[in-house]
């Protein structure tokens, strides 16, 4: 377990760190490059970004709502927080090096948003936002529920470190496309 005050602050810094990535991953290239999809198959990087933004909205949604609806207040200082069983599996699954399919509410269609790169810090921006709301919200008994299916049901802590894992796996992915050698402007060292 870890105290709640940790989690966030946690969840703070690594969303900062997802922006920053995301900047000097995906800013510098081109229209042309970020729309390159892989010749094998799977997304390139808007596709990512988009994809990040999508679930981000998504889960926004949810954690806003619960946040409005008199969540659970934390009881000292001190609260501990531990992740829910289904939090914990999810999470398990967002630090696997298996590949996964997306839930079909969050996979980019082959034209995606304008500027996925504003999209995706935006919704980064927000998530940060929701996490000063939760301050004083007991993020281990305030319960919500996934985006993707009401079957799954996560505490608010779930919500917040689920999104932090997820752009940490996907910004992996985005530098490994742009490390590919038929990647658009490669240079073959």
């Amino acid at each position: 377990m870890t105290t709640q005050a940790d989690l966030i602050a946690s969840c703070r810094s690594r969303y900062a760190q997802a922006a920053t990535t995301a900047e000097e991953l995906a800013g510098p290239l081109t229209r042309r490059q970020l729309a390159w999809s892989p010749p094998d198959g799977g997304w390139g990087v808007a596709q990512v970004l988009e994809h990040l933004t999508l679930s981000n909205e998504q889960y926004l949604k949810e954690i806003r709502a619960r946040l409005d609806r008199r969540p659970k207040p934390r009881r000292n200082a001190a609260a501990m927080w531990r992740p829910s069983l289904a939090g914990r599996l999810l999470e398990h699954a967002m630090v696997s090096p298996r590949k996964a399919k997306a839930p079909r509410v969050w996979t980019p269609g082959p034209v995606v948003r304008p500027q996925p790169l504003d999209g995706f810090t935006h919704t980064l921006s927000e998530l940060t936002a929701q996490l000063d709301r939760a301050a004083d919200v007991d993020l281990r008994r305030t319960r919500t529920r996934s985006p993707v299916s009401w079957l799954i049901r996560l505490n608010l802590g779930d919500a917040f470190e689920l999104q932090a894992l997820h752009a940490e796996r996907h910004l992996g992915q985005i530098h490994r496309i742009t490390l590919r050698p038929e990647f658009p402007g490669a240079r073959a060292d």
